[in-house]
């Protein structure tokens, strides 16, 4: 719980932001509530920050396999997820 509250108070207003894209992969059963959809990433890119949901909580997700897919972007390219939740 401490974790997500440092994170939730971290400053980032020295940090410079990052010129690239984000994609975030966020489970459909978060452990905790967070105030923003993307967990403030916007804040620290010029680029955009896409969203696409995991079925599981954030350890339960780490053994969909199709997580290795989304990090290689190989859902993207081949149109594998559907409504943005990878299942």
């Amino acid at each position: 719980y401490n974790h997500f509250v440092a994170v939730q108070d971290y400053d980032i207003s020295s940090l410079p932001r990052l010129k690239s894209s984000i994609t975030l992969l966020k489970p459909t059963f978060p452990i905790a509530p967070f105030t923003e959809e993307d967990y403030g990433l916007h804040k620290v890119t010029e680029g955009k920050v896409q969203i696409h949901y995991v079925e599981g909580n954030h350890i339960t997700i780490m053994d969909n396999d199709k997580i290795i897919s989304a990090i290689n972007e190989e859902w993207i390219e081949d149109n594998k997820i559907e409504d943005n939740i990878i299942q």
